[in-house]
Formats: structure tokens, C-alpha cells, sequence
């Protein structure tokens, strides 16, 4: 019995579309090995399977570097509230200048940018699920260690980290 066309667009593109070797393909469709071999050469089916394969990778890196780029807006808004919660509690707790909290504000922010940049700052699931959602730092300073710094800072218009 003679293969109709759409027979063999099916065989095609299950060949195009998936890691199934000639034999396989022969062995499940019953095909005469030189027939699928011919054809598949005629129509180029090894370059159009490896073109299917960078188009799928292209799209599945660019589906997850979207994916990141979500999660980041996501942690930078998370961490901008936390940025504002911080500076709520502690002009609760002292009483800060506007210029103060302007310091402080642009403190932390430089901590979030350096943890950014040295790749310290990841974000930890299990952390926020046994916590409630707060996220947990560990070996970060203390809020008392901070408002030194921040006097520091203030006193002597920069801090290098030196006590």
C-alpha cells in the first residue's frame, strides 16, 4: 500500500520534532529502510530537525530569561518595601531627619546593589516558606551596627568599613 502525503508529514514531523533515530522510525511505521532514508534526505529532514532544535532552545532561553526578569522586578519590589519598612520602624524607634532617613534609605540601597553585585543576596524558598514569607538573611548587621554606620557616615561623610 502506497504512503499518502500526510502519512508521511507525520513521519516527517516526528522525526523533526523529537530525538527518534531512521531505525525506530522505519521499525514503528513499518517504512523500507532505503525508501525513509531516501526521502529523508531529499527533503533535508537532519537540517530541518537540527533547525527545530535551535528555534526550540532560543525560545525556551528566552521564556526563562523572561521567567528571571519577572522574579527580579518581583524581589526588587519585595526589597524596596522591606527598604521602607526599615526606615518606618526605625523612625519609630529614633528620631530621624528627613536627611537622616535619606542617608539611611541610601545606605541600604547600596547593601542591596553590593549584594547584587557580589551575588550575596539569593532568593531562598525554603527560607520564606518557614518563615511566613520573611525573607531571612543571615551574617547581615545588626539594625544597632547599622544606625552606627550611619553615624559614621553622617559624622564623617563616608564609611570604609573600618571601626
Amino acid at each position: 500500500m502506497k504512503t499518502t502525503k500526510a502519512e508521511w508529514e507525520h513521519i516527517k514531523n516526528q522525526f523533526i520534532s523529537s530525538d527518534i533515530s531512521m531505525r525506530d522510525l522505519r521499525k514503528l511505521h513499518g517504512k523500507n529502510p532505503s525508501t525513509l532514508m531516501d526521502r529523508a534526505r531529499r527533503e533535508k529532514w537532519s537540517s530541518l530537525r537540527r533547525e527545530y532544535q535551535d528555534v526550540l532552545q532560543a525560545k525556551t532561553i528566552q521564556l526563562f530569561a523572561s521567567q528571571q526578569a519577572r522574579e527580579n522586578v518581583d524581589r526588587l519590589q519585595l526589597y524596596d518595601g522591606m527598604i521602607d519598612k526599615v526606615l518606618y520602624k526605625l523612625n519609630e524607634t529614633i528620631d530621624l531627619t528627613p536627611a537622616e532617613a535619606k542617608e539611611l534609605r541610601t545606605l541600604i540601597q547600596a547593601l542591596k546593589d553590593m549584594g547584587y553585585i557580589i551575588g550575596y543576596i539569593a532568593p531562598n524558598p525554603d527560607a520564606e516558606r518557614e518563615t511566613g514569607g520573611v525573607i531571612v538573611m543571615p551574617d547581615v548587621m545588626s539594625v544597632n551596627d547599622s544606625i552606627d554606620k550611619i553615624h559614621t557616615v553622617s559624622e564623617f561623610g563616608s564609611y570604609n568599613g573600618e571601626e
